[in-house]
């Protein structure tokens, strides 16, 4: 299993890459960050599609705080909304 990527920017702050050959998007914006991975692994895969998984979560007190967290607060979302991402597929597969 893999996790790579970039974060970018300010105001806001985004991230995109790879979790386990599925693309990922991140961005964090006003008092709010989400991430989306996409559903199909691959190039075809769009993590802003409407089949994309995402998870989502207010950041911050300030207006505007989320637009400028630190890289680092950043991949730690990120991880732990992958990790959610792994867990919730490892349920349903489980079902399956």
């Amino acid at each position: 299993m893999t996790l790579e990527g970039r974060i970018m920017g300010l105001c806001p702050v985004e991230g995109e890459g790879s979790v386990d050959g599925h693309e990922f998007y991140f961005k964090a914006r006003g008092q709010h960050w989400t991430l989306y991975v996409a559903a199909v692994a691959g190039e075809a895969g769009d993590p802003l599609d409407a089949s994309a998984w995402s998870t989502s979560a207010p950041w911050g007190d300030d207006p505007h705080g989320a637009g400028y967290m630190s890289e680092e607060e950043a991949w730690r979302l990120i991880e732990e909304g992958v990790a959610k991402w792994r867990a919730e597929r490892e349920t349903k597969a489980a079902v399956s």
